[in-house]
């Protein structure tokens, strides 16, 4: 049986310090190979250059407290991500606006961008992949993954963080190469067994309900901390906190069919608090998710749901063009993106980049009516 940490009634002050004794506690006693004077790797969620206030990215001041506990322990503290399209490409601002810069000198932790270092191969379960090399050189990985709720694969948590240990571009390609949904949370899956990180610390104090993962979702206060070695089971557990089934979510099912970790959430104990449903708005994609086949081809042209941008938060910066995996946008007269949906296979890409929150989920008006 995996065992999860949970704590709720969290806040982005004193709160989380108070409940640090607490969590490495549990984590010393749920690993034999806690990290002592060891290389470690921090992956936290950094999207785009989103500031900390708004719940998109992974909130600095958890990264900065778990490096300065890590390296009281006499560990190496390195953090790192890919972020989406184009924002590789000013790295340092990225850092700068998701308040990671000022986690990494406050615990003196190390910043490091992934995209300038070379690629290693590495095996998931069938599939193999081209990820940083940085794995090469640390003793331990944890995963420090943002919950929230994401237009294409329902939830973005601790198996889908590590597809930023992909550098630059590729990201963009897998969802050319794998549109299908469960195709696509197949893939995750893989690449997260390519890793397995050694511990995860999943941040829901603030998070993204509905249209997320960036633009398009709505902050909300959820109070809450998740930490565990089964990662599978982290996300099941965060997902039955936003009030889902976590089995609906393809990359937990995937993962707990292939033997990686437990997503049942019967078979997970929960340690700390009790576990309590904060009933999140589920993303309007996934609606109708549910329905039977020859059902969803019938009421399909009524429940659409699709990208579409906001001239008033456009900026004209070109970044959700230039990274849409299916080239299905271009620039109109004015420099505001118009997509062709016979093109677009809804990955969302654009909302990822965009950092404007220019892009949002335009629906029909059934889906209007029921979220």
């Amino acid at each position: 049986m995996s065992a999860v940490f949970f704590k709720k009634r969290l806040r982005y002050d004193e709160s989380l310090s108070a409940l640090l004794p607490a969590l490495f506690d549990f984590w010393q006693r749920q690993d034999a190979n806690f990290p002592r004077k060891k290389t470690v790797l921090l992956k936290p969620n950094m999207l785009s250059p989103h500031p900390p206030e708004e719940a998109i990215t992974t909130h600095p001041l958890l990264v900065q407290l778990i490096a300065t506990e890590l390296r009281a322990l006499g560990n190496r503290v390195l953090i790192a991500d890919s972020p989406a399209g184009g924002h590789n490409k000013n790295i340092k601002r990225l850092w700068r606006v998701t308040g990671m810069t000022e986690a990494a000198r406050q615990s003196g932790a190390e910043l490091v961008d992934i995209n300038t270092r070379s690629l290693i191969e590495r095996k998931g379960l069938e599939r193999n992949f081209f990820m940083t090399d940085l794995l090469n050189e640390v003793d331990y990985v944890v995963n420090m993954p943002k919950l929230k709720t994401h237009g294409l694969t329902l939830l973005t948590g601790a198996i889908k963080n590590v597809f930023g240990l992909i550098p630059g571009i590729q990201k963009g390609e897998f969802h050319i190469r794998y549109p299908n949904t469960v195709d696509f949370a197949q893939n995750m899956v893989e690449i997260f067994a390519a890793v397995r990180p050694d511990f995860t610390i999943m941040d829901a104090v603030e998070i993204l309900e509905g249209n997320g993962p960036s633009s398009g979702g709505e902050k909300r206060y959820a109070g809450g901390l998740f930490a565990g070695k089964d990662a599978v089971a982290v996300d099941a557990a965060g997902t039955a906190f936003l009030g889902f089934d976590p089995l609906q979510v393809d990359t937990t099912r995937i993962a707990a069919e292939a033997g990686i970790g437990d997503g049942n959430i019967e078979a997970i104990s929960i340690t700390g608090d009790s576990l309590e449903s904060i009933h999140a708005r589920i993303p309007a994609p996934h609606i109708f998710n549910r329905l039977p086949g020859v059902v969803y081809q019938i009421l399909q042209k009524v429940i659409w749901t699709r990208p579409r941008a906001n001239p008033e938060n456009c900026t004209h910066c070109g970044l959700c063009i230039s990274n849409c995996p299916a080239g299905a946008m271009k620039p109109d007269a004015d420099g505001v993106p118009v997509i062709d949906y016979q093109k677009c296979i809804h990955c969302f890409c654009c909302a990822e980049v965009c950092q404007d929150n220019a892009i949002y989920q335009e629906v029909s008006w059934l889906v209007k009516k029921l979220i």
